[in-house]
């Protein structure tokens, strides 16, 4: 763990601090080396091998941005997103992440994570780290030295109240008033624009809305907005992006939630054999938030999703290995689990014995069925 006295930029604007965090030595030292820090005026304020080592400087001098690799001793970086988020700090997160540990990155956006990279970091994803670094810098500028003055508190809970509520008469009055050309034409446009779209991101839990529905992560969404080259154009942008979400939740909420129970119940019987399938597939799938789907699965059916999944996987895994031309690996695979041996352990918690058990069991009711009808 080590903090840094000194900026690797030098220069006279506003600086951006920046945390490395990777177990692995050369990687930090790489990105070091290789990155443009005068390119998005960013100074390396420290570096650390894991995410609890990460902490105690975060809480010694909060940086603007943590890039850290996702696996990693200790706390991981997933773990870290999770604490940071808790504790409310306003830092931007990127993740590096593995192959193999791309859908584990992916869930790490509940927890505010601003983008990641997919390793190996090539001289390309350099050079989109450098462009993503420097949209982050150009929103902190604006969040900082543009000062909103037609931003009034109630306006600002009128808005977050209309986004909760779903409420399209709010937005058509609102988006066709001087209260949003006027700042959006002058220069208080790209912090109004930046609010907005903060807005509609912080509060896509609370809509029930997959974030799959605007297709690009707020960095890039911002990205898209800041590369605008005329207000109104920023304007119609805006306006567009509430639109879809609108459109979206309208929808939503008029679905009835026996269709949509019905829905899920069908998707998970189609699917539930591939061993990526999970929740957060099917959520995503249907356009809905996990902790929705997950409730009004519950509250209709008494059941956990994970639970009824695990049954579908279980009934099946019963039913090959009473076909004794299945292998074990074979019972596992087809039932939805990658890992025999992952399988075989949770198969004996759920069902009381091993799977080589419950085939004996059945082998033997089968000669006894035969000696009887005999």
């Amino acid at each position: 763990m080590q903090t840094k006295g000194q900026n690797t930029c030098m220069n006279e604007g506003r600086i951006m601090n920046i945390l490395l965090i990777d177990d692995e030595k050369y990687a930090v030292e790489g990105l070091i080396s290789m990155l443009d820090w005068k390119r998005f005026e960013g100074t390396l304020t420290g570096t650390a091998s894991n995410g609890k080592d990460a902490l105690e400087l975060i809480e010694l001098s909060p940086p603007d941005v943590i890039i850290s690799d996702i696996k990693m001793p200790v706390m991981d970086g997933l773990e870290l997103a999770k604490e940071i988020f808790s504790r409310n700090w306003e830092i931007k997160l990127i993740l590096l992440s593995a192959h193999g540990e791309f859908t584990y990155a992916q869930k790490a956006i509940q927890y505010g994570v601003t983008d990641y990279i997919l390793k190996p970091v090539t001289r390309q994803k350099l050079q989109d780290l450098e462009e993503l670094l420097l949209r982050i810098n150009q929103e902190k500028k604006f969040s900082k030295d543009t000062y909103l003055k037609s931003w009034s508190p109630s306006l600002k809970d009128e808005i977050l109240t209309a986004l909760r509520q779903c409420d399209l008469k709010f937005f058509d009055s609102y988006f066709s008033s001087e209260e949003y050309f006027a700042p959006m034409k002058s220069q208080e446009g790209n912090a109004l624009g930046t609010q907005l779209l903060n807005y509609l991101y912080s509060y896509f839990e609370q809509l029930n809305i997959s974030q799959s529905v605007l297709d690009t992560s707020k960095s890039k969404t911002l990205s898209q907005f800041y590369d605008l080259p005329s207000p109104e154009e920023k304007i119609n942008f805006i306006i567009t992006r509430y639109s879809d979400v609108m459109t979206a939740s309208s929808r939503q909420r008029h679905a009835s939630t026996d269709t949509l129970i019905e829905t899920a119940r069908e998707y998970m019987k189609k699917h539930f054999d591939s061993p990526s399938f999970n929740i957060s597939y099917l959520a995503d799938s249907m356009n809905v938030s996990i902790s929705y789907l997950s409730t009004i699965f519950k509250q209709s059916t008494c059941e956990n999703l994970s639970t009824y999944l695990t049954n579908l996987r279980m009934e099946k895994a019963k039913e090959l290995l009473s076909d004794v031309q299945y292998s074990i690996s074979d019972v596992a695979l087809k039932s939805g689990y990658e890992d025999s041996r992952y399988f075989a352990k949770y198969f004996k918690k759920q069902m009381n014995m091993k799977p080589s058990e419950y085939r004996n069991l059945c082998i033997q009711k089968s000669l006894n069925l035969k000696k009887t009808s005999e």
